[in-house]
């Protein structure tokens, strides 16, 4: 058994043999071939260079002024440009202004600029600025918003019987801005005449903000004031709109925001504008211990307020304690008995829970606080980007595409 089978093994591999000897000029030809394909395998992984990785590109470098380039290079995810999406004010808000959303199913955006504030925050100057440099811009005492808008803070709301006889017919503005002016003193020009002493006017805010004080018979115009401008502000802050100090602005930067920087005219067409025109005469400019003694809770609103749109003072708040007397808008300096909730030289119980002795530093460039969040559509829908992407890449939108909680662009 054992020799039978190593007789068959022995002729297994005769016949293999001779398989393999007949076949030695095919193999020859295979293993040339194969030694070819192997020597440039290996070549190009010894020889290969050194191929280009996806990189992190450099964060976008910003110059000053927004009418230059904003940035050196993209700002990349896979050699791509990302742009983190920031928060849309709600429909229920934007349905109550002049802004323009598609989103929302507005009416159509009739102008292209609208800036807004307070009374006494300088839109009638900025007005006449803008128009200097080149833009048809309106204010809030004429018909109609001029060709490229208004600047008007009558106009930050909508409203169908709106106070002064600017009327916008229902239409919108493609860009609104907030304009800002230093507290106090705007606080304290709201004092002059005829600010909140028509009838009209304390209906057309009432429509809008709650305004307590005015339901108040003999109130102080002061509270009065004080009250407008803190809910004022709180309503135009809920629509996170690109917002500056008209101190410190660059006026092409305003062009440059409201898409119109094609319309600036380096060389101003008329007379530099005073500051301090559409003066009007009122009381001096209140300190921070006069309106806390005016109202505690109101005057710390806008104490916060003031800091987070970049101002600072030389006091601290809780530092602060109430006087003899309740101030009012009279020019002469004259007071009011002292007001109950805030008892002479006491530091009144705030009703607002997050007091604080400090605020934090807010960061500033070129007098903008916030470039504020737009609306723009990528691939069929509405989504926010923080204005300052929106500078840099509103050329390039129509090359992005949505992924997760970020827009992607070629």
């Amino acid at each position: 058994m054992i020799a039978s089978k190593r007789r068959q093994g022995t002729l297994f591999c005769s016949r293999a043999t001779g398989i393999l000897s007949g076949n030695a000029k095919l193999d020859t030809k295979l293993v040339l071939v194969a030694g070819v394909i192997l020597a440039a395998v290996v070549g190009f992984a010894v020889f290969r260079p050194t191929l280009p990785t996806r990189s992190v590109m450099s964060k976008p470098l910003v110059t000053r002024g927004l009418g230059e380039r904003l940035f050196s290079s993209k700002t990349s995810y896979e050699s791509s440009w990302v742009i983190e999406t920031c928060e849309l004010p709600s429909c229920d808000l934007v349905l109550q202004s002049r802004m323009y959303s598609k989103r929302c199913k507005t009416e159509e955006a009739k102008w292209p600029l609208l800036v807004t504030g307070t009374p006494r925050s300088a839109t009638q100057y900025i007005a006449k600025e803008l128009s200097a440099y080149g833009l048809e811009i309106a204010n809030d005492w004429v018909p109609r918003p001029s060709a490229d808008g208004t600047s008007s803070w009558i106009f930050a709301v909508e409203d169908e019987e709106s106070f002064g006889p600017e009327k916008a017919d229902g239409y919108k503005f493609r860009q609104v801005l907030h304009q800002l002016r230093q507290p106090l003193a705007s606080l304290s020009s709201i004092c002059a005449p005829p600010e909140l002493d028509r009838h009209e006017q304390i209906a057309f805010l009432r429509r809008h903000i709650s305004l307590n004080s005015s339901y108040v018979k003999d109130n102080n115009k002061a509270l009065l004031g004080l009250e407008f401008w803190v809910e004022w502000h709180e309503f135009l802050d809920k629509l996170n709109l690109p917002t500056y100090q008209i101190e410190t602005v660059e006026i092409h930067d305003i062009f440059v925001m409201a898409g119109l920087d094609h319309r600036y005219n380096k060389t101003k067409s008329t007379k530099e504008v005073a500051k301090t025109w559409n003066n009007r005469e009122h009381r001096a400019q209140f300190t921070w211990q006069q309106l806390l003694t005016v109202d505690p809770d109101l005057a710390y609103r806008a104490w916060t307020m003031a800091h987070r749109y970049g101002y600072t003072y030389d006091v601290e708040f809780a530092d602060l304690t109430c006087l003899e007397s309740t101030p009012t808008c009279d020019p002469d300096g004259g007071t009011l008995e002292a007001n109950a909730r805030c008892p002479p030289g006491s530091k009144p119980q705030l009703q607002i829970a997050d007091f604080g002795t400090t605020t934090e530093p807010v960061e500033i460039e070129n007098g903008w606080i916030s470039r504020g969040c737009i609306e723009v559509e990528i691939a069929g829908m509405q989504f926010g980007i923080p204005g300052e992407e929106f500078l840099r890449s509103r050329d390039l939108l129509e090359t992005c595409t949505p992924r997760d909680d970020k827009i992607i662009c070629a």
